[in-house]
């Protein structure tokens, strides 16, 4: 559409030519909501900004828009002294932005820069794969752009960048020669273009000179914090010599993890690194190679080359300026110490030996992990077993009865507490917790409430969160999706805060009932046993005012709150592709990573799976809330101790050990959360998990799974509970029964397992 004016702009986008004025200028605030109707009408009449013009008329110096992915490194920094220097001879002014490696805040910079009609653009992208929104960007608006250090795929634009495939070579080149075999390479995401330069000059020697080496390539998200948790992994399992890294952040995650391993780096382990020229950082440093890229030269480039571009009325010309690292005229084989040889394994005899037993969760995982440095500090040897969530208990009991236990410690599930404690199954540990090193103040006052029976603590929190819900941001957001849903639904669409509203945009995520949807399923529903299905029921139950005894120990399931309960589950899987009892946690998981569902309601501990996952699969982007109705039910594991251990001492001494600040804060990079206070007041880590935020918060909603207990009768297993709650779903599903029907069912079902137990017609005792 040709001579679209700015009065074009404002009549199709309902505002006043002033507004839209302003909106370009940036010379007063716009609401986001009206700026975003603006800039969609923008880009639908092909509106471009006559910048000549207006500046001429407003008698304003130009700016220049700068996107970095953040400061942490000095690195981007000095990159921006080189820009300023470039420009420093322009009457062009510096605008400075970060996306903090967010492709969605990305875009919302340079949208936001396009607004204010910037003369030219430089960027250190991290979505390289985003031709499209690129083209429909700086292609379309002719801004001159210059990217730095990773280039867009299949565009054709200005560059500037180090040659990382040669420098790679070189490093590759000196330890092949000085006789290192297990040499490992920890990068950044594979479809950068700087990173994918590191893989194929590491790749290329490794099969051109040494086919018969294995190839070692750890892939990260470039932050130290993903680095140390892919280094202490594969350390923990695998031997090296060396390691290249791809960039200072890694080298320092690497460099952490390897020094917790009680690896020196000064003679067991040499750590290579691409880096930024320092004066005060030498060449080696503490058993550590340093490469020396110059920032400053880089920016200074960078700004020139823009210059250029803004000169270049055509747009035709597009320059890629390769700049050498100064590390190649510095470094040789002699500099570099020969290989290391590889450590062997001690065999020496353990003071002790501690066996825990572990449910299947990643946070167990991570303990086993970082449970090596306690290992090697303390010469403990620390042997593991792994149970099913659903087998628990029965592992418990059956160890107990045993003539002589074989666990010293038992990973339980919160809802067990009281029965393994009335049963004598863990140790009370009251003592230790109040005169120890442990320190209550460090965890979370929910976490450990969930270690109490009464007054007195039968367990330390290892694992702490409550539900939350998981939704296809990029689709709710979607102004096309937000159209058809107002037209259906006479209201905006939003992340559900009610059941209903659920219920509703779970629909509107369905094929089956929206042909127009970008899903083929709104949600899924894990009940494929009673333990997994019953926290999903307790949601609905609570948030409506349900419950399944009453104050007074009572069966109350056939009430009208709990029949609305079930309604709503009921509904729920109408949205979802299989019945629950086919469902595990994990499907659930899955089928939101890949696309096939827009929400999903699982637990904390499942955010890092399913961030790394979408961003994998780079489906769309995700965002987190409170569960609908505001009554997420807690989730928690704690280590229990075996009345029958003898190595008491020991236990205090490894639990002590785990409740560290430090050891909680690498327990978090490793699985994204813990059950101890501090790393969510951590904004590093908060920037990296930011579902954290939600988990406190969620403390003042959630609630624990419904329980009875009357004094002087016996605790109820919480699996009887859980199976009473899966046997109405399954009437109602699987036999035909009304919701109504299922409910009155389970309420005789409910007054028989209370006289099971000693509650009908009086209390009994053990």
């Amino acid at each position: 559409m040709g001579n679209v004016k700015i009065k074009d702009i404002a009549e199709a986008a309902g505002v006043s030519p002033a507004t839209v004025s302003c909106c370009l200028t940036g010379t007063r605030n716009v609401k986001p909501e009206t700026k975003a109707r603006i800039m969609e009408t923008i880009e639908r009449l092909r509106y471009i900004p006559n910048s000549s013009a207006r500046n001429l008329r407003c008698n304003s110096s130009s700016h220049v828009g700068i996107v970095l992915t953040g400061m942490d490194e000095s690195f981007y920094a000095n990159v921006l002294i080189g820009i300023s220097s470039a420009l420093s001879s322009s009457e062009l002014s510096l605008r400075v932005a970060f996306s903090h490696n967010s492709p969605e805040t990305e875009c919302t910079i340079i949208d936001d820069f396009i607004s204010q009609n910037i003369s030219g653009l430089i960027l250190v992208t991290c979505q390289p794969e985003n031709t499209a929104f690129f083209e429909s960007r700086i292609e379309h608006y002719q801004i001159p752009a210059v990217f730095l250090d990773r280039t867009p795929h299949s565009l054709k634009t200005n560059y500037v960048g180090f040659d990382n495939f040669k420098t790679i070579s070189y490093f590759m080149d000196i330890l092949l020669r000085n006789h290192y075999q297990k040499i490992a390479l920890f990068c950044g995401p594979t479809h950068f273009s700087s990173e994918a330069d590191c893989i194929h000059a590491y790749q290329h020697h490794m099969s051109r000179f040494h086919p018969q080496l294995k190839e070692l390539i750890f892939p990260t998200n470039a932050s130290k914090e993903d680095a140390f948790k892919n280094a202490f992994i594969s350390l923990n399992e695998q031997n090296m010599q060396a390691i290249i890294c791809s960039s200072e952040a890694i080298a320092t995650g690497v460099s952490t993890a390897a020094s917790l391993l009680g690896l020196d780096t000064e003679k067991d382990l040499l750590i290579l690194s691409l880096a930024g020229e320092n004066w005060c950082l030498p060449v080696q440093s503490h058993g550590m190679v340093y490469s020396s890229k110059s920032a400053y030269k880089m920016g200074l480039q960078a700004g020139r080359l823009l210059m250029q571009a803004m000169q270049d009325e055509s747009h035709s010309q597009a320059v890629s300026t390769i700049l050498t690292d100064s590390i190649l005229s510095q470094l040789t084989s002699e500099t570099i110490r020969q290989a290391p040889p590889l450590i062997q394994n001690p065999h020496s005899q353990p003071n002790s030996v501690l066996r825990i037993m572990l449910t299947d969760l990643n946070s167990a995982n991570s303990i086993t992990i970082l449970s090596k440095q306690f290992e090697r500090l303390e010469n403990v040897k620390i042997e593991y077993e792994f149970v099913t969530q659903k087998d628990v208990l029965k592992s418990i009991i059956a160890d107990s009865k045993l003539p002589r236990p074989r666990f010293d410690i038992y990973m339980y599930d919160i809802p067990w507490i009281h029965y393994l404690a009335q049963n004598r199954l863990i140790e009370d540990i009251t003592e230790y917790i109040k005169t120890s090193p442990f320190h209550e103040g460090n965890f979370f006052s929910h976490n450990l409430n969930n270690c109490r029976v009464g007054n007195s603590y039968f367990g330390v929190p290892v694992v702490g969160g409550a539900q939350i819900m998981f939704y296809r941001k990029d689709l709710f957001e979607n102004k096309t999706l937000q159209k058809r849903y107002k037209e259906l639904y006479k209201t905006s669409l939003k992340p559900p805060k009610t059941w209903k509203q659920f219920l509703q945009t779970a629909r509107f995520f369905t094929k089956k009932y929206n042909s127009g949807s970008p899903t083929p399923y709104g949600t899924s529903l894990a009940g494929i046993d009673s333990l997994t299905l019953a926290p999903e029921l307790f949601a609905r139950i609570l948030s409506c005012g349900g419950s399944v005894w009453d104050s007074h120990c009572r069966v109350s399931l056939n009430s009208p709150e709990n029949l609305q309960a079930f309604c709503i589950v009921q509904e729920t899987i109408r949205y979802c592709e299989n019945s629950p009892f086919e469902t595990s946690i994990a499907k659930t998981v899955q089928d939101f990573c890949t696309g096939k569902t827009a929400i999903l309601i699982t637990y904390i501990e499942r955010a890092t799976e399913i961030t790394n996952a979408l961003t994998h699969n780079m489906i769309g982007s995700v965002d987190y809330t409170t569960v609908p109705g505001y009554v997420p039910v807690s989730i928690g594991w704690n280590f229990g101790i075996s009345p029958y251990t003898e190595n008491l001492d020991v236990i205090y001494h490894y639990l002590n050990w785990l409740g560290d600040r430090d050891v909680n804060n690498y327990l978090t990079i490793l699985d994204g959360q813990t059950a101890h206070m501090e790393p969510y007041h951590n904004p590093e880590f908060i920037r990296l998990y930011p579902w954290m935020k939600y988990t406190e918060n969620s403390f003042k909603y959630c609630r624990n799974r419904i329980q009875v207990y009357k004094k002087n009768a016996m605790i109820i297993p919480q699996n009887e509970i859980d199976n009473l709650l899966y046997l109405i779903l399954m009437d109602i599903e699987m036999n035909d029964y009304t919701v109504e029907d299922a409910l009155y069912k389970a309420q005789t079902e409910g007054k028989e397992l209370l006289k099971k137990y000693g509650y009908y017609p009086t209390p009994k005792l053990h």
